[in-house]
């Protein structure tokens, strides 16, 4: 009988740990993929991002739902001229001459790119916040920290 018994607690600790285990695969993977939107290039797939990764946060709590918060912030928090609606650079190139032992061996190419259209995606994480610690808000986030130290303007 107490054989049976134990056996049964060990099979329950066998799948709850595999349960923790496929949840926190599933985090990872969803917070993945919510973090590449939000660094892509084109405005449509930053803003998917920022509903992406609120999605993961709302299905999450505690540490994982405070990392989703703190991405969103920290993008905030990311360079940006308000003057041009524009983020920080994303490519730099400049052509200068490649010296090869005094003599010229072709050229360095350097670019300049700026992340376009980011005043929306920045406006839609600020509406996004908001909506969430609205106290009708379906997942509240108002129990998790908000860093908007060194935040542009919009």
């Amino acid at each position: 009988m107490a054989l049976t018994g134990g056996a049964g607690v060990v099979a329950l600790v066998i799948a709850y740990r595999r349960q923790r285990d496929l949840e926190q695969s599933r985090f990872v993977e969803r917070f993945g993929a919510a973090t590449a939107q939000l660094g892509a290039t084109d405005v449509a797939v930053r803003i998917a991002g920022v509903y992406a990764m609120a999605g993961v946060a709302d299905e999450s709590d505690g540490s994982r739902r405070q990392q989703c918060i703190d991405v969103l912030c920290g993008y905030l928090r990311l360079p940006y001229d308000a003057e041009h609606g524009t983020s920080g650079r994303t490519k730099f190139v400049i052509k200068t001459p490649r010296m090869d032992h005094g003599c010229v061996r072709g050229e360095t190419e350097e670019h300049i790119e700026y992340r376009q259209n980011d005043r929306g995606v920045r406006t839609t994480i600020l509406r996004v916040i908001a909506d969430h610690l609205r106290p009708i808000a379906e997942y509240s986030w108002s129990a998790v920290d908000f860093d908007f130290r060194d935040a542009h303007r919009i």
